[in-house]
């Protein structure tokens, strides 16, 4: 009797895929956990292993083609055997761990042409508007989701954004005193690593912001995972620091490093994409000296991070030229009100003024 290998749950919410390339044929014969096909979520590429062993009896859907959760992607069966793909409906059939399942990097099918995303030339003939030429891109893998995620988060989540400014003297120098051996050991330091290590300590102390509102309850959570935000060719992806508090600033430096730069190569796994209690934004690195973040849904803050600028600031009644990092704080307003986002500004500043 053949079996139907449905497209499984791989988690973080995702619903569907888009098929990127088949890895076997009709008719050929497959051992168990050999790969079957490379689907883009909106997350990473993955690898899906074949759950049996048999002869590929049909595939469902060509490269490009969605496929949503619970529709059929391959049936195996005994050689020979005949079979009929049925219609797509709800249902899945098992689910993959986060270790049977292969993030990879995008990869181009043979003799196909490459798809357009924002950014590329404009088709040959790209259809027109009244008032001039226009460009269609159709929505696709992270970019899809990301756009409904973003709407989700912004129409469930009432956000409320805290504003304010530090005085970086101590965090640039913190990171001056550090540099050379960060070097020492192939490490790049940056700021974000102490603002990363400063975050886990505020929320220690006000844990509304790790936290979670879900239907009639608030879940507060007892570990510290931090979302930072990577800016990739794709969209926006969030690489997730595992139990961050534990960690000094050469080994948290090294890690968004190192998945910023899986983000880019699109080689990130799922497990570095889950479980974030608590988000950064390093709108910094790029520019700008005020945003408001939308929170990650599931979490109920996100951290704005500016780039540090020299201003004019009075002291005691002297005019100084100081580094100012503007920060801004976006919560969850039904599990934080607004004195308490204050107060986790106020520490988050106070822990930054200490630095060393």
């Amino acid at each position: 009797m053949a079996f139907e290998f449905k497209f499984p749950d791989v988690g973080e919410g995702i619903q569907e895929g888009e098929i990127v390339r088949w890895r076997v044929r009709i008719g050929e014969e497959v051992k168990r956990d050999q790969p079957l096909v490379e689907v883009e979520t909106a997350k990473a590429i993955v690898e899906l292993p074949s759950p049996e062993a048999g002869f590929i009896l049909a595939l469902n859907g060509g490269e490009g083609d969605i496929i949503k959760v619970g529709d059929t992607l391959v049936a195996i069966g005994a050689k020979g055997e005949k079979w009929t793909m049925p219609e797509k409906g709800p249902g899945v059939v098992g689910s993959f761990s986060s270790e049977e399942i292969v993030a990879l990097p995008p990869r181009k099918a043979e003799g196909t042409a490459p798809k357009s995303l924002p950014g590329q030339t404009a088709p040959e003939h790209a259809p027109h508007h009244f008032s001039g030429p226009v460009e269609r891109i159709p929505l696709h893998g992270i970019r899809r989701e990301i756009a409904a995620h973003m709407v989700k988060s912004a129409f469930t989540i009432p956000h409320v954004t805290h504003m304010d400014e530090c005085d970086a003297t101590a965090l640039v120098k913190a990171r001056e005193s550090k540099k050379a051996e960060a070097e020492k050991q192939g490490i790049k330091l940056t700021f974000l690593a102490f603002i990363v290590k400063a975050a886990c300590e505020m929320l220690k102390k006000h844990p509304a912001l790790n936290a979670h509102f879900h239907e009639n309850e608030i879940i507060y959570k007892k570990y510290y995972n931090i979302g930072i935000a990577v800016d990739t060719p794709e969209g926006l992806v969030v690489a997730v620091i595992k139990n961050a508090d534990q960690k000094d600033v050469f080994t948290l430096a090294k890690e968004i490093a190192d998945l910023a730069q899986l983000c880019r190569d699109k080689k990130i796994t799922l497990p570095e994409l889950q479980d974030g209690t608590f988000s950064i934004t390093n709108i910094g690195s790029i520019g700008g000296q005020f945003a408001t973040p939308i929170i990650s849904y599931g979490q109920t803050a996100n951290l704005g991070v500016m780039k540090i600028k020299e201003k004019p600031v009075a002291v005691n009644g002297e005019i100084k030229i100081l580094p100012i990092l503007s920060l801004a704080l976006s919560y969850d307003h039904r599990v934080v009100d607004g004195a308490e986002g204050a107060r986790a500004m106020n520490e988050l500043i106070a822990l930054l003024l200490a630095v060393s």
